[in-house]
């Protein structure tokens, strides 16, 4: 079994002994991972503000001018949550997991389809790895899987076996999870409800992932190392931001510690010199799997990650080295001196 070493453990441990409740690259989150500046303008129309807990996180709205607008929204992601849980036995999720087909609603089908895309073009990530999930027990008390097992549970992972054919979808192998995309699908949504409604300043946040829309607007990245503080600030070049990183959730298993987001080429919690990625992109489901992959691919192919023309990324590697998409350089601003930005 692989074990992590110094650094990563130091970046995970805090986490460890608090965590029960995870989802392959899911759900839970212990602190905000971005932060929005307040940056509505000054004028007299009101900002409508609400909470939920949805998506196994709270879901927090900021809408100016338009209360109808948020309530919409919020309706919208409480919707998706039905539909995406799969350990809700009425979710379109649990009952593709356990009919193998079945009908899905216009979401549930979409969903799986940019999925399936983003899989075929960004390999790390894959939204059929929930049996493996279910191996470790991330929904109760965390345990190590025999070998043989995590073997079957890998050879059973392929997105290649989804079909979606109108409002009928069918799962050849493997079982669903939507950790690694379901709140960036649900920002693209809400994103789509706030266009329509002719609304021009907002934020939606889903701790780790967000969608924005306004001028000049700023996000405070937060420290991987002390999950209270921000390592710098930078500024939101798209209306869609992600953060994926093992300080977010980790657990212990027979007296070793892991991060919550896998690596499907193993079966193991993923081992990365990454300590989180933020991902800036057009798209909500972009950003946030995305964020995931890149995480898992750690610094050795970060310059491939950072040459893209249509994401942005700032990476924070366990020893305290940031790198930042070219875009991001002129308006990244750094508070923490511990932390070298890398040319």
């Amino acid at each position: 079994m692989k074990k992590l070493n110094e650094p990563q453990k130091k970046t995970y441990s805090r986490y460890a002994k608090s965590v029960k409740i995870i989802a392959v690259f899911g759900a839970i989150l212990l602190g905000v991972a971005i932060a929005v500046w307040e940056f509505f303008s000054s004028d007299n129309d009101r900002i409508f503000s609400k909470t939920i807990f949805s998506m196994d996180t709270a879901v927090s709205f900021k809408i100016k001018g338009n209360e109808n607008a948020l309530l919409e929204c919020s309706d919208l992601v409480k919707e998706l949550d039905g539909l995406f849980d799969r350990y809700d036995p009425e979710s379109d999720i649990s009952r593709l997991n356990k009919l193998k087909s079945c009908r899905v609603s216009p979401y549930t089908a979409e969903i799986l389809t940019l999925a399936k895309q983003l899989h075929e073009k960004y390999p790390q990530g894959d939204i059929t790895c929930g049996e493996l999930s279910d191996l470790w027990n991330l929904n109760g008390e965390p345990r190590t899987p025999k070998d043989e097992d995590i073997k079957k549970a890998l050879s059973d992972i392929g997105s290649e076996g989804i079909t979606v054919n109108g409002d009928m979808a069918t799962l050849e192998n493997g079982s669903v999870d939507l950790g690694c995309c379901a709140k960036g699908y649900a920002c693209d949504k809400v994103y789509e409800i706030l266009n329509e409604r002719s609304v021009k300043e907002a934020s939606v946040s889903f701790g780790s992932s967000a969608v924005v829309m306004g001028e000049n607007i700023r996000v405070e990245i937060t420290d991987p190392f002390e999950s209270s503080g921000t390592i710098g600030e930078v500024r939101a070049i798209t209306p869609f931001v992600s953060t994926s990183g093992g300080y977010e959730r980790g657990f212990e298993a027979d007296g070793v510690y892991y991060t919550h987001i896998f690596d499907l080429q193993t079966g193991y919690p993923v081992l990365t010199d990454l300590a989180s990625v933020t991902v800036f992109a057009q798209s909500g489901i972009k950003s946030d799997f995305l964020s995931t992959c890149i995480y898992i691919d750690g610094s050795e192919n970060i310059n491939h990650w950072l040459e893209m023309k249509d994401i942005w990324v700032v990476a924070v590697t366990t020893d305290k080295k940031i790198y930042l998409s070219q875009a991001l350089k002129d308006s990244f601003k750094l508070y923490d001196n511990e932390l070298e930005i890398i040319d």
